[in-house]
């Protein structure tokens, strides 16, 4: 945990980065289902696909700095924060 609370305060991430990280470190696994996230941040949106493809793929961007940090998809299109 002490590793996530260091990446949150860098200043790097806007809130809803931030929000989108503690979302998977409250999740068992830290793994989360593109259902689950696009309800969290876009709840009354039908069709959000780019929107959730442009935040996950700006979080990558944001963690590239941070190799401990790896934002994988599986194949059942969830996504797992993994920590080294």
């Amino acid at each position: 945990i002490l590793l996530f609370s260091n990446l949150l305060f860098i200043g790097k991430f806007k809130s809803l980065f931030n929000h989108l990280l503690l979302m998977f470190v409250e999740k068992k696994g830290h793994t989360l289902t593109r259902k689950e996230i696009c309800h969290h941040f876009w709840p009354y949106h039908d069709d959000i696909t780019n929107n959730l493809y442009n935040l996950i793929s700006t979080l990558r961007k944001s963690l590239e700095d941070y190799p401990e940090f790896q934002l994988i998809t599986n194949e059942d299109d969830s996504y797992t924060l993994i920590v080294s």
